[in-house]
């Protein structure tokens, strides 16, 4: 009860909704844990991730695995090693530097031992194969800029407005945990890609079947020995060679683009 009540008071001195709150409830989390205060640790691991919802900053990638390492532990009390496996290697990827704690593990403990492992777990490379982004601003994985999202670990997630407000951060377990709208975000920019593209072709196709016209047309000019009508018939064809050849070139830019959409 003491250790609970100590732990409760140095919460009130942080505001949730802050980088520092977030670290605070990180540190009482662990702290609770070393302690094995079940009822803290809970309490302070439930603090971790509302904390982490209200977020109105960008978090660094040591913050984010400082949240990882909390949900490794709070895995491990709940006797789930592989899970627990899995946010320690996301803890390890998004700060290498990041170790165990002595005091909550020394070396040859359990859990010492787990954490151990999920540093030799396989690249990145091997596992996390990622999905495309939306494009309504962009993405933080583990407080970096990135185009995919992992698919074989957690991760913590922040959609940033264009202008670099946070929308929102959350806790990702896997893929299917993402937020609806961002799933269908990234269906609706396939389909938009995919018109936008193929219509744009067809435009491109049509504008050089129209040069064929103006072409003739300038032959005939010529032949008439018309050089007005000639000169602008000229400028007419090579306009729309030029115009066409730029439209396909962006349609079929947007038309792979729709295609890798989503894989």
């Amino acid at each position: 009860m003491y250790v609970a009540l100590t732990l409760t008071v140095a919460y009130a001195g942080s505001d949730l909704c802050s980088q520092t709150g977030l670290s605070d409830a990180v540190t009482q989390a662990s702290d609770a844990f070393g302690q094995m205060d079940a009822r803290a640790f809970e309490a302070a691991v439930g603090r971790v991730d509302r904390s982490l919802r209200c977020q109105p900053e960008r978090l660094s990638a040591a913050l984010c695995a400082q949240v990882h390492m909390v949900r490794g532990l709070h895995a491990f009390f709940n006797e789930r090693r592989q899970t627990a496996t899995a946010c320690f290697w996301s803890a390890q990827l998004a700060d290498p530097a990041l170790e165990l704690p002595p005091d909550l593990a020394p070396e040859g403990h359990v859990l010492y031992e787990i954490f151990a492992s999920a540093d030799a777990a396989p690249a990145p490379d091997d596992l996390a194969k990622g999905w495309p982004l939306p494009v309504d601003g962009w993405l933080l994985v583990d407080g970096q800029r990135s185009t995919v999202f992992p698919v074989d670990r957690p991760f913590v997630l922040q959609h940033m407005a264009a202008a670099g407000a946070v929308m929102g951060s959350r806790y990702v377990w896997t893929p299917e945990d993402l937020p609806p709208s961002a799933r269908r975000t990234t269906r609706r920019t396939r389909r938009t890609l995919l018109v936008t593209g193929l219509t744009l072709d067809l435009l491109a196709a049509a504008a050089y079947g129209a040069s064929y016209a103006t072409r003739s047309e300038y032959d005939r000019a010529l032949l008439a020995q018309d050089p007005s009508d000639a000169w602008q018939l000229y400028r007419w064809t090579n306009g729309l060679v030029i115009g066409s050849i730029g439209t396909a070139a962006v349609g079929l830019g947007l038309t792979t683009a729709g295609l890798a959409t989503g894989r």
